[in-house]
C-alpha cells in the first residue's frame, strides 16, 4: 500500500454567507499573474509560520479527544414524519427564509421539499411573511427587490421606519451584508496570505439594536436571534453566539441557516456533544447531525446518517453529493465517482461541490472525463470559483503546473475564502518544490477551516521539503488529532521520527498502521529495515520476523519474488539463518535468489558453498552445531496494540524533540514526482492554450 499525499486533495468547501454574491470580475486582463507575485513565489519570512497555538483549542490530552470518537451522540434521534406532513412545514419555512433574504437556507429547504414523493396539490402557500403587517407589506416587498439587486444600503434606508419583525430583520440583515461588502473593498488584495484584520463596521450597530429590543422584552423571533448569533460569532463571542443560535432553532426548528451556523461553532466531537444537549428534539436533527459529522470528518457516522436520509429523500441531489463526499473521505473513490456522476445526470447545472468531483477524477487519472467536466462547467458559469478549480485540476493532471497555478489563484480572486483553491494551490507549489509559498497557502487554508486535516497534513509535508522535521512533526500531530485512524498520517509521522533519529517511535507509528492492515508488506519491510540499520545495536530477531511477513510462497512452498523488497528480505533471511545454523531455511532462500538471477544469485551461491563446507567440517569432526532458535518471543501478531490502546497511548510517543535533523530522502511522497519549472515550460510548448476559458484537448485524452 502506498500512502501518498495525492489522497489529500481538497474536498472541503468554503463557508459562505447565506446570500451568494452575483458580482462578476473582469478576468481578461488576468491580474492574478502579476498581483502580489513576491508573496506567491516565496518571498516571505518562514519563521512567521512557526508552530504556535492557533485560535482553535485542541486539548493536550489526546486520549481525551480520542475517547469521544466512539460516543453514541448520533443515535436516539426522533423519528422523521411522513412526507405529506413534512411538505407544508418545509415550504412554509422556506418561504419565510426567501422573503427575508436567506437565499441558501431557502434553497436547501425547497430542494428537500422537492425531493419528497408526495402529493402537493393541496398545499396553499402563504402570501406574507409571518408577522408582517398589511400596512408595511408594500414597502417591505419593494425593499426586497432592492435587496435582490444587492442595493443593501438602499434596502435598509427604505425600511428605516418599519417596526414589524420581518421588516426589521431585512433591514438589519441588509446592513450586515453592506458591511461585508465594505470590508471586502477595504482589503482589495485578495491574494494576500495573511488573514484580513478588517472588521464589518455595522456589527456593533446590529448587535446593540437587537439586544436593546430583547432587554425591553419586545417580540424577537427566530430570525432576529439567528442574526444576533452570527454577529456575535463574527465578533468572537462564541458562547453568546451559541446561546442565541440555540434560541433560534428552538423558536423555528426548520431554520436551516441557524443549524449550519451552530455546526460551524463545533471544533471537535466534544463541542458537538456539549451542544447537542441544548438543542430541541426535532426530526431536522437527522440532517444537522449528518452535516456536523461530515464537517468533523466522522465518516462512519456521516455515512450511516446519509444512507438513512437517502431512503427518505430519494431525489435529493444534496444528499447524493454529501454521500459522494463521505465516500471520497473514506477513500472509496469508485463509489464517490458514482454518486457525483448520478448528481450530474439528475441536476446537470449544479456547480456546488463540482470541484470535489474533479478531485476524484484527478485521483482516478481520468483525463478524458476531467476534460469533459471542465468544458461543461465553463459553459454554465466560468466566473465561479468551483469552475476555476476544475480547470486547475485539469491542467495539473496534464502536468501544466503554471497554468494550474493561474486558475487556482483565479478561484481565490473570485472568493478569498475558497478552501479548495487555497489547498490545491498549496499542492501545486509542492509539485514545483516551492515550499515557502506552499506553507503560506496551506496556512491560509487552515485559517479558513481549522477542522480540515488535509491542511495540517500538507503543511507537515511542506516543512519536510524545507528539512524542518520538528515543525513537520507539530503539524502531523495536529492532523492526527483530527483523524487518528488515517494510516497515511501515521506513515508520514514515522518518516519524521526517522529523520529525528528516533527509531523506536517510528516503529510504533508503523506498527499502528499494521494494526489497521496486518497484510501491508511494505510497512513490514520498513520496520524490518529500521531494526536492521537504524536501531543501535540492531535487533536481528525482530527484523527477521518482519522480513518473514513480507514473504509469500507458491503452492510448492517456494518463495515468490515479486519485487526488490522481496530480494532484500531473502538476502537478509539467508544470512540470518546461516548465523542460526539452519541449513534448510538457508537453502530455501538461497535457491529463491538463484532462480531470480543477477547479483543476488552470486551471493546466494557463495553462501551455499560456505554452508556445504561447514557441513563437511562438521561431519569430519563428528560435531554438530546446535540449531539456534530465533527469539520471536513477545512480537507475535497478538502483540500489536488494539485500536483503543493505540489511541490512548498516542501522546506517549508524540513528543516533539527539539533537535532538528537535516535529511534529503523524503519518505512521504506527493501525489506524483514533483516537477521543476523548466520541465513544466517544456510541456507548455505542446500544451493547448486556454487563455479565454476554452479547453483544447488533444486526441489522446
Amino acid at each position: 500500500m502506498s500512502y501518498s499525499s495525492s489522497s489529500y486533495r481538497a474536498s472541503g468547501q468554503r463557508p459562505r454567507h447565506d446570500l451568494r454574491s452575483n458580482e462578476t470580475f473582469s478576468l481578461s486582463e488576468d491580474p492574478l499573474i502579476s498581483d502580489n507575485s513576491d508573496a506567491m513565489h516565496g518571498s516571505l519570512d518562514i519563521s512567521s509560520a512557526a508552530p504556535s497555538q492557533s485560535s482553535d483549542h485542541i486539548p493536550e490530552d489526546m486520549a481525551a479527544v480520542y475517547n469521544t470518537i466512539g460516543d453514541s451522540s448520533f443515535s436516539g434521534l426522533p423519528e422523521i414524519p411522513q412526507p405529506d406532513i413534512q411538505l407544508p412545514l418545509l415550504l412554509d419555512t422556506a418561504l419565510e427564509c426567501s422573503q427575508r433574504g436567506l437565499i441558501l437556507g431557502a434553497q436547501w429547504l425547497f430542494e428537500l421539499a422537492n425531493s419528497l414523493r408526495c402529493d402537493s396539490s393541496h398545499y396553499t402557500p402563504r402570501a406574507y411573511a409571518d408577522g408582517l403587517s398589511n400596512s408595511e407589506a408594500p414597502i417591505f416587498f419593494l425593499s426586497k427587490t432592492y435587496f435582490d439587486t444587492h442595493e443593501f444600503k438602499r434596502c435598509a434606508h427604505a425600511l428605516r421606519n418599519c417596526t414589524s419583525q420581518p421588516a426589521l430583520f431585512l433591514r438589519l440583515y441588509a446592513l450586515y451584508l453592506a458591511g461585508e461588502s465594505k470590508k471586502e473593498e477595504k482589503h482589495p488584495n485578495v491574494l494576500e496570505y495573511a488573514v484580513s484584520q478588517t472588521k464589518n463596521c455595522n456589527l456593533e450597530t446590529i448587535r446593540v439594536h437587537i439586544q436593546q429590543r430583547i432587554s425591553r422584552q419586545l417580540p424577537c423571533d427566530a430570525f432576529l436571534h439567528y442574526l444576533l448569533g452570527i454577529v456575535l460569532r463574527d465578533q468572537g463571542h462564541t458562547a453568546n453566539a451559541r446561546k442565541h443560535l440555540v434560541n433560534a432553532v428552538k423558536k423555528e426548528p426548520l431554520l436551516w441557516s441557524a443549524w449550519v451556523a451552530l455546526a460551524s461553532l463545533c471544533k471537535d466531537k466534544t463541542d458537538f456533544n456539549t451542544l447537542s444537549v441544548e438543542l430541541p428534539d426535532h426530526w431536522i436533527k437527522h440532517h444537522y447531525h449528518a452535516h456536523a459529522a461530515i464537517e468533523l470528518h466522522l465518516e462512519a457516522e456521516a455515512l450511516e446518517l446519509f444512507n438513512t436520509l437517502e431512503h427518505i429523500y430519494p431525489d435529493s441531489s444534496t444528499i447524493a453529493v454529501n454521500l459522494g463526499r463521505v465516500h471520497h473521505n473514506l477513500r472509496d473513490v469508485g463509489m464517490a465517482e458514482q454518486y457525483f456522476s448520478h448528481v450530474s445526470n439528475i441536476d446537470p447545472y449544479r456547480l456546488d461541490y463540482v470541484d470535489s468531483y474533479s478531485n476524484i477524477l484527478y485521483m482516478q487519472e481520468d483525463v478524458t472525463e476531467l476534460s469533459r467536466l471542465a468544458h461543461h462547467v465553463v459553459s454554465i458559469d466560468k466566473y465561479r470559483p468551483e469552475t476555476c478549480c476544475v480547470i486547475g485540476n485539469y491542467y495539473s493532471r496534464r502536468e501544466f503546473s503554471k497554468k494550474a497555478e493561474i486558475y487556482f489563484r483565479r478561484a481565490i480572486k473570485l472568493d478569498r475564502n475558497c478552501l479548495s483553491a487555497w489547498t490545491l494551490l498549496g499542492h501545486e507549489y509542492i509539485e514545483l518544490r516551492n515550499a515557502h509559498a506552499a506553507v503560506a497557502a496551506l496556512r491560509r487554508a487552515i485559517d479558513i477551516n481549522c477542522r480540515d486535516y488535509r491542511g495540517w497534513s500538507n503543511l507537515g509535508y511542506a516543512y519536510d521539503l524545507l528539512c524542518m522535521p520538528t515543525y513537520s512533526l507539530y503539524y502531523y500531530k495536529r492532523a492526527l488529532r483530527l483523524r487518528p485512524y488515517d494510516p497515511r498520517i501515521w506513515d508520514a509521522l514515522a518518516s519524521v521520527f526517522q529523520a529525528l533519529k528516533q527509531p523506536y517511535r517510528a516503529i510504533k507509528c508503523l506498527e499502528n498502521i499494521l494494526s489497521f492492515n496486518d497484510n501491508d508488506v511494505s510497512i513490514s519491510h520498513r520496520i524490518a529495515k529500521i531494526y536492521c540499520s537504524e536501531v543501535s545495536p540492531p535487533i536481528l530477531d525482530k527484523a527477521a520476523l518482519y522480513y518473514l511477513k513480507t514473504i509469500s510462497l507458491d503452492d510448492t512452498g517456494n518463495v515468490i519474488i515479486s519485487d526488490e523488497n522481496i530480494v532484500e528480505a531473502c538476502e537478509f533471511l539467508m544470512t540470518y539463518f546461516m548465523r542460526r545454523n539452519d541449513p534448510e531455511k538457508v537453502e530455501k532462500y538461497a535457491n529463491a535468489l538463484i532462480s531470480y538471477g543477477g547479483k543476488p544469485k552470486q551471493s546466494a551461491k557463495r553462501l551455499l558453498r560456505q554452508l556445504h563446507e561447514r557441513q563437511v567440517e562438521q561431519r569430519n569432526g563428528n560435531e554438530e552445531s546446535p540449531l539456534q532458535t530465533p527469539n520471536f518471543h513477545g512480537i507475535t501478531r497478538s502483540s500489536f496494540p488494539s485500536i483503543t490502546a493505540l489511541l490512548q497511548d498516542t501522546e506517549e510517543f508524540l513528543i516533539v524533540d527539539n533537535s532538528v535533523m537535516q535529511r534529503d530522502d523524503l519518505n512521504f511522497h506527493p501525489r506524483r514526482q514533483p516537477r521543476d519549472e523548466e520541465s513544466d515550460h517544456n510541456n507548455d510548448d505542446n500544451a493547448g492554450e486556454y487563455d479565454d476559458m476554452e479547453l483544447n484537448v488533444s486526441s489522446e485524452d
